[in-house]
């Protein structure tokens, strides 16, 4: 049995304990029934940021030991992030990837996540899309710096077709200071869920449907109070 059509049963029992015609609970258990699996489905993650993997010509930008690359984005609602990905080629390396509130300003640093990069690939020669996934970050609305950096030699696409907001570099010439950029740009994926704001919760399936219950309840009694009285003289 489906999940809809059990729960077209159980809400159909309950219902008709409050009493009043089976027809009309049947069609009424069924739509509520429909609605709380809907409520019920999981939601799907998909892609909050997406920059496009950009052109390795004429050339990208390294990532190598003695430098770390970030990039600014921005989120319109509070979400539940679930992967970090850049879009990178290069050596079999240990890498990391960070979200900053304030990205010239390590104290400000939210999390990390390491990963192993992988090596160069002939049949994709411009890199592929590499980072973490399978992570559960809860980020509130608003901007935020993504960076990463690794322990070998690594190259980062340029020219991608949608730029974001601004980015920055940290080196060994700069005594390992962010710096922002005017010219670097590399391709960068963030995966997640956009989660209801705090005023405004989504209510459980059980919740919403005892609500509704009741309501239909209540609209049953007021119906037969509202009946016309036929009065007998004598």
């Amino acid at each position: 049995m489906s999940l809809a059509a059990s729960a077209c049963r159980e809400i159909e029992t309950r219902l008709a304990i409050i009493g009043g015609s089976m027809k009309f609970w049947k069609w009424t258990s069924c739509i509520l029934a429909a609605s709380s699996v809907m409520f019920a489905m999981p939601v799907q993650a998909a892609y909050l940021i997406d920059t496009g993997p950009g052109s390795p010509a004429p050339q990208g930008w390294s990532l190598n030991t003695w430098q770390s690359l970030a990039a600014r984005f921005v989120l319109d609602n509070n979400s539940k992030i679930t992967s970090l990905e850049t879009f990178m080629g290069g050596t079999r390396s240990n890498a990391s990837v960070s979200i900053y509130r304030n990205i010239f300003d390590d104290s400000t640093i939210i999390s990390s996540f390491n990963f192993e990069t992988l090596p160069h690939d002939p049949i994709k020669p411009a890199g592929f899309w590499q980072g973490v996934d399978g992570i559960n970050l809860n980020l509130s609305a608003g901007t935020y710096w993504i960076a990463f950096s690794s322990d070998g030699m690594n190259y980062l696409n340029d020219v991608i077709p949608a730029p974001l907001e601004s980015y920055a570099v940290k080196s060994i010439y700069s005594g390992w200071a962010w710096t922002p950029s005017s010219v670097i740009q590399f391709g960068v994926r963030i995966s997640g869920v956009e989660m209801p704001s705090v005023g405004s919760p989504v209510p459980e399936p059980e919740s919403w449907l005892t609500m509704v219950i009741g309501l239909v309840a209540a609209g049953s009694v007021m119906r037969r109070r509202s009946h016309p009285v036929n009065l007998v003289h004598n």
